[in-house]
């Protein structure tokens, strides 16, 4: 096979395979969506995206098509977890730590926060914080972090509330001396409590129907016409 021969298959490989993503892609974009609308993902032609669940849960993003049935999702957001700010002031006493909690917002009231401390997976033991900064004394604790709770449900509200995730902070490890006090600063961004992250996230496109799996449920959303 000579070398022009070669070249012309070459190029006409090329233009099938741009023919074809071309087309599968085309084929992909627009909006699809649950029944009840309750889930919508909208595939825009510059592959770009937007979810929203409810009205209550959102992301926007990339996508990526890597094959005939399948496409990846990245957020813009690619992390949810909330940091964390130690600082930790050595005491000449011999009594329990201080564990002072303290919440950082982005103009948010932090009463509209309920942080609740764990050690080794578990809930902090017989302690159950109230909204907003607190603290709390213990003899021991090695390491901490928070599961984050937007507005919990409260008795005066009615009918169903909003849809938030729950956020949990960082890890830290507390290498601590008897007596030390621990001031703990949460960075807390409203914004993520309702938004969904993808991360590399592999959705699967089925005739005009896209598949994905959240929390252990499977979801089908058909391709509005």
């Amino acid at each position: 096979m000579n070398m022009k021969t070669t070249s012309k298959l070459f190029f006409a490989g090329l233009f099938v395979f741009i023919l074809y993503s071309c087309h599968t892609s085309s084929n992909i974009v627009g909006t699809y969506s649950t029944k009840m609308d309750s889930k919508t993902f909208v595939l825009n032609s510059d592959s770009t995206f937007r979810y929203s669940c409810s009205e209550d849960l959102y992301s926007v993003g990339k996508w990526q098509q890597i094959d005939k049935h399948m496409i990846i999702l990245n957020s813009d957001i690619r992390s949810s977890i909330v940091p964390l700010d130690i600082d930790i002031i050595s005491t000449e006493n011999e009594k329990d730590h201080v564990i002072k909690v303290k919440m950082i917002t982005d103009g948010k009231s932090e009463k509209l926060y309920i942080c609740e401390p764990y050690v080794e997976d578990f809930i902090f033991p017989s302690f159950w914080p109230d909204r907003g900064s607190y603290e709390f004394s213990t003899i021991t604790i090695d390491q901490i972090y928070f599961k984050i709770h937007r507005d919990p449900m409260v008795i005066e509200r009615l009918g169903p509330g909003r849809e938030y995730n729950v956020l949990t902070t960082e890890h830290k490890k507390l290498n601590l001396t008897k007596g030390d006090e621990v001031n703990i600063t949460v960075h807390i961004t409203d914004s993520l409590f309702s938004y969904k992250v993808f991360s590399n996230t592999k959705l699967k496109v089925k005739r005009d129907k896209l598949i994905f799996r959240d929390k252990n449920k499977t979801n089908k959303l058909s391709l509005r016409k």
